[in-house]
């Protein structure tokens, strides 16, 4: 009976990290169905990395290391209770796109119709607005729909 050696591979975890945070999909759903912001996901990536220095912690291979790094991810985020970072900041993009089509033009009250609905709380409990539920959402395109369908008649 021949026995197979399980060759230790070197991974480089912070490499992989980077890679998964650069290609964005996976981490960019991950952190929406966890309620927290892509910012908060890397400072969680980030101290867990340290751990696994700090510890030693050895992975067979990328898949097996991407795995174990979403599950501590859980972990941490559940026993944190974390949310998503405090509501000026997730709102800063928006409220100065806005501010720029102010500035080109648009109504004042119009934009803070436009405004008003897209920061509405999710009714999921999940703490977002209803901005941040949409996967690309652009301020100028949206509003721009919004315009047409309102003052266009």
């Amino acid at each position: 009976m021949r026995e197979e050696s399980v060759e230790s591979v070197e991974i480089n975890e912070r490499e992989i990290v980077d890679k998964m945070f650069q290609s964005g999909i996976l981490i960019e759903s991950f952190a929406k169905n966890n309620g927290i912001s892509i910012n908060q996901c890397r400072k969680l990536c980030d101290e867990i990395l340290i751990e696994w220095e700090l510890t030693g912690h050895e992975h067979r291979s990328v898949k097996d290391m991407r795995q174990h790094l979403l599950n501590h991810l859980r972990v941490i985020i559940s026993k944190k209770n974390i949310k998503h970072e405090d509501k000026d900041h997730r709102l800063e993009n928006l409220i100065d796109d806005c501010k720029q089509l102010i500035a080109e033009g648009f109504p004042a009250d119009a934009m803070r119709e436009f405004y008003s609905y897209w920061v509405q709380p999710m009714t999921d409990g999940s703490g977002a607005m209803l901005f941040e539920s949409v996967t690309a959402f652009d301020t100028r395109t949206r509003f721009f729909s919004f315009y047409k369908k309102k003052y266009s008649k």
